[in-house]
């Protein structure tokens, strides 16, 4: 009688663990239609860090087919960081490249031999055919200790026009 009823906790448990493994399968469909409509960065809090590692650390390397949010070395680095490890350092793959030295070259001259402001030399150089934002060359400029505005006529608006009245 033991044997029977074996068999049929046997069969029970198989056909739980089919049925489980399509709801996984649908949630992971689900999960990634969910993904492409979320922008391409989604920042986790502290909290949701922890439960992430408290549910995947238990799957180990299975986790890599189901994590979505993070890549899996992220989430390595998360279960190093846990346990008390050195976490692995960052690729340096990342990040924009720096300006062009020629580049950045020609925006000290224009601001040095012309006395222009940021703002026109963008727009001179994008007549030049070169591409360059407005925050990079105040990065540039300021690094180098230049103004950010353009050099104009010595003195104030009121000493500019007292002058230009006495000569009229």
């Amino acid at each position: 009688m033991t044997t029977i009823w074996k068999g049929f906790l046997l069969l029970l448990a198989r056909a739980t663990d089919r049925e489980l493994a399509k709801m996984v399968e649908f949630l992971k469909v689900e999960n990634q239609i969910l993904r492409s409509k979320l922008p391409r960065r989604v920042d986790v809090t502290p909290a949701e860090k922890r439960q992430l590692i408290k549910l995947g650390k238990p799957l180990g390397t299975k986790v890599r087919e189901l994590i979505s949010i993070v890549c899996y070395r992220t989430f390595r680095r998360w279960l190093k960081a846990e346990e008390g490890g050195a976490p692995e350092p960052r690729s340096s793959k990342g990040g924009r490249p720096k300006t062009p030295i020629n580049i950045r070259a020609l925006v000290l001259r224009m601001a040095d031999e012309i006395g222009w402001g940021f703002g026109r030399i963008v727009g001179e150089l994008k007549k030049l055919g070169i591409t360059i934002g407005k925050t990079t060359v105040k990065e540039i400029l300021r690094e180098t200790g230049h103004d950010l505005g353009p050099k104009r006529g010595e003195g104030t608006w009121a000493e500019f026009v007292e002058r230009h009245a006495k000569t009229l």
